[in-house]
């Protein structure tokens, strides 16, 4: 499968770099119990204060952070989509 540059057509930038690779995702794997009192009723006043749960590896570690805190927390070079 190509990283997501070559996907796209595009040179990555940091030439070297591991590539990012892109997968198709099911519909399962969004399907989780959440209780209604986990669901946010209204946004934010301030929209980066919403909260994460981030998973830091398959064994189950997480730990808790804010949207704020999500460029400082991805390597230099991160795809997003």
């Amino acid at each position: 499968m190509p990283g997501a540059w070559e996907h796209l057509g595009l040179q990555h930038p940091t030439p070297g770099a591991p590539p990012c690779v892109m997968r198709r995702l099911t519909m399962g794997e969004f399907d989780y119990p959440l209780p209604d009192a986990a669901i946010a009723q209204v946004p934010l006043e301030r929209r980066d204060a919403a909260r994460l749960l981030v998973a830091l590896d398959p064994g189950g570690a997480v730990d808790h952070r804010h949207v704020r805190d999500l460029p400082n927390s991805w390597p230099p070079v991160t795809c997003l989509w």
